[in-house]
C-alpha cells in the first residue's frame, strides 16, 4: 500500500509517514514533481450580488470583503488583487469580515457576507454549482503551484501512483470522491 497525504496548512515542517505527499509550495526542492498551478480570483454568492451590483473590480473594492488571516505572507490578498487590477489598494472595508480559515471565508461568501478571494485550478470554475460566481476583475496566478514530493522515488508501486495523479490532472483537477478511482492499468 502506498500512503498519499494530501497537505491542507501552511506550515510543512513537521511533515511525515507518506510515501507521496501533495501539498502547495512555493519553494519546492529539487526532486519534487509540479502538478498543478493555481490562481486566484474574486468571488460573491448569487444572494450578495443581487444586493450588491458589481460591474468593475473597482467597484468591488467599494463592497463587503472577506478577507482571510493567514501567517503565510505568500498569500493573495486584497491589496495584491487590486494591484494586479491596476488599482489602489484598498482602503479597510467598514463591513469586512476577517477569518483565520480559508475554510470559513468561503462559508462566509456563500453566506451573502460579503466578496472572497477564492482558488481555481488549472483554469477550472472553483464553485460549478453556482454557490459563488466570479466577479469583474483579474486571475492572479498563485505565487507557487501543487507539487508532489516523494519519500522513496524507488518503492514499489510510488511511480504508478505519481503517473495516474499526472493523468487525471492532465484531464482536469477531479472532484474528490467522483470518478477519482486509481486504476494504473
Amino acid at each position: 500500500d502506498i500512503k498519499l497525504r494530501i497537505l491542507s496548512q501552511d506550515d510543512l515542517s513537521h511533515v511525515s509517514g507518506a510515501d507521496i505527499l501533495l501539498s502547495f509550495q512555493t519553494d519546492p526542492g529539487p526532486s519534487d514533481i509540479r502538478l498543478f498551478e493555481g490562481e486566484v480570483v474574486a468571488m460573491a454568492s448569487p444572494g450578495f450580488l443581487k444586493a450588491h451590483k458589481v460591474q468593475t473590480a473597482a467597484a468591488l473594492l467599494n463592497l463587503p470583503r472577506i478577507q482571510y488571516d493567514t501567517p503565510n505572507r505568500s498569500w493573495i490578498g486584497w491589496v495584491e488583487w487590486a494591484s494586479h487590477a491596476g488599482l489602489d489598494p484598498p482602503r479597510p472595508s467598514s463591513h469586512g469580515l476577517s477569518v483565520s480559515r480559508y475554510q470559513d471565508a468561503l462559508l462566509a461568501a456563500m453566506r451573502d457576507q460579503g466578496a472572497v478571494l477564492a482558488w481555481s485550478f488549472d483554469g477550472q470554475m472553483p464553485f460549478p454549482n453556482g454557490e459563488l460566481t466570479i466577479l469583474p476583475g483579474p486571475r492572479v496566478p498563485a505565487p507557487g503551484a501543487f507539487f508532489l514530493s516523494l519519500a522513496d522515488p524507488k518503492r514499489p508501486g510510488v511511480a504508478e501512483v505519481v503517473r495516474w495523479l499526472r493523468g487525471r490532472t492532465a484531464k482536469g483537477i477531479p472532484k474528490v470522491g467522483v470518478d477519482a478511482a486509481f486504476n494504473p492499468g
